[in-house]
């Protein structure tokens, strides 16, 4: 009979969607704890704990790598519940967060594996360089405008959805929004630059995103992620849902 209970036991922890390795190692006891629930497959408790860890964690300013990890086993939560967007979404903002993430397949399942690397590829192609266009044979380009060379500068965002932040990553450095969730940039003149922004502590009530960039090149502004509700020559407006860890990007030219 003994025998028969290990190898029931045994089969019990292979079956398990997140297998055999030990809980990570996190300072913050309440993210501990949320991670803990997930493991052993209670994901709607693991959601409110972990929601509620992460967002005082952003807040707080804590290191990214455990807030990595507060994110993954948030998409591994939502995954397991059967809403795969927002998997996506806490999966994205765990490889933001934490880029040399991996998972180990002796230690999670094939569908988080299959979703988490798709998450993960799409970050890294949004912060993949823009391909080179086909050689052609050079062009005279005409001096920058005045108008054009002071536009070139400062471009602007204004996060509009109530109880959200953004984090914006601008030519691959962090650029902190001041109050009422606005953000200036400077911008050299001449070359390729591209903007990727995530929402963090969000209150999952829909908004929206606005960027002016006066001085662009036109026809360069590209949308690499997110939904647009407006798009003109130098603005872009995208439309959000409100959800932790959504993410846009877009790239333009400057003359």
């Amino acid at each position: 009979m003994t025998r028969i209970l290990r190898v029931l036991s045994a089969l019990a922890l292979a079956a398990s969607p997140l297998t055999r390795a030990a809980t990570p190692l996190v300072e913050d006891a309440a993210l501990a704890a949320g991670i803990a629930l997930a493991r052993e497959g209670d994901f709607q408790g693991a959601l409110l704990r972990l929601d509620e860890a992460v967002r005082r964690l952003e807040t707080a300013e804590a290191p990214a790598r455990e807030l990595a990890q507060g994110y993954l086993y948030l998409g591994i939560s939502y995954l397991e519940l059967g809403q795969e967007m927002p998997a996506l979404e806490r999966f994205r903002a765990a490889v933001l967060r934490d880029p040399d993430l991996r998972l180990d397949p002796a230690e999670f399942s094939p569908q988080v594996i299959r979703f988490f690397e798709a998450a993960r590829q799409e970050v890294a192609a949004m912060r993949a360089p823009a391909a080179a266009p086909p050689a052609s044979p050079p062009k005279p380009t005409p001096a920058p405008t005045a108008r054009e060379r002071k536009g070139s500068g400062k471009k602007t965002s204004h996060l509009d959805a109530s109880g959200a932040r953004g984090q914006i990553v601008f030519d691959g450095a962090l650029v902190t929004a001041g109050q009422g969730g606005r953000a200036r940039a400077n911008v050299a003149a001449g070359g390729r630059h591209r903007i990727e922004g995530v929402l963090v502590g969000a209150a999952s009530r829909p908004g929206t995103w606005r960027f002016e960039l006066p001085g662009i090149r036109p026809g360069s502004l590209q949308v690499a992620a997110g939904t647009v509700a407006v798009r003109t020559g130098n603005v872009v407006v995208f439309r959000l849902a409100g959800r932790e860890g959504e993410s846009i990007a877009f790239s333009f030219d400057t003359p």
